[in-house]
C-alpha cells in the first residue's frame, strides 16, 4: 500500500488488488504481465515506482488507440526503462515476482465484488461511471 500524509490532513492510502487470472502466466496474460512487472519494479524501486510503470504501460496503449493491454505491451516498457532486466524471468511461470495473486482472488471472493475495475473509499464501492 501507498501512503502520504500532510501536515494537517488525514493520510491518504492507496491499495491495490490485482484481479487477475490464477492459471496463467504473465508471458500469457496482459494482467499477470502488470502485476509481475509491478512487483519487479516496486522491489527494484519502490511502490510509488511500480504504480507509475503501470499507469505508463496504460498511457502508452491509450495513444494507439482504443484497445487493451497486451503482453508485449509490458515487455517493451520493461526493455526500455529496464535494459538488464531479465523479461522472461519477471514474467515466467517460476518468477519470484508473482506474489500476491492468491491473496487477491481470496479478497476479491470474501468482498463480493463482481465487476472489475472497482474503486472503495473507506470500504465502499465507486459508482461504476465515477472510474
Amino acid at each position: 500500500a501507498l501512503s502520504n500524509a500532510t501536515p494537517g490532513s488525514p493520510p491518504l492510502r492507496l491499495g491495490m488488488v490485482f484481479a487477475v487470472n490464477s492459471t496463467a502466466t504473465g508471458q500469457e496474460d496482459a494482467g499477470v504481465a502488470l502485476l509481475n512487472a509491478y512487483n519487479y519494479v516496486a522491489e527494484l524501486k519502490d511502490p510509488y515506482q511500480g504504480l507509475s510503470f503501470i499507469t505508463d504501460v496504460y498511457a502508452t496503449v491509450k495513444t494507439e488507440g482504443d484497445r487493451d493491454v497486451e503482453v508485449s505491451d509490458v515487455v517493451k516498457l520493461l526493455r526500455v526503462r529496464y535494459h538488464s532486466a531479465d523479461v522472461e524471468e519477471i514474467l515466467g511461470p517460476d518468477t519470484d515476482y508473482d506474489t500476491g495473486r492468491k491473496l487477491a482472488s481470496d479478497f476479491v471472493q470474501r468482498s463480493g465484488l463482481r465487476n472489475m475495475p472497482q474503486a472503495l473509499i473507506n470500504g465502499i464501492p465507486l459508482p461504476e461511471k465515477s472510474l
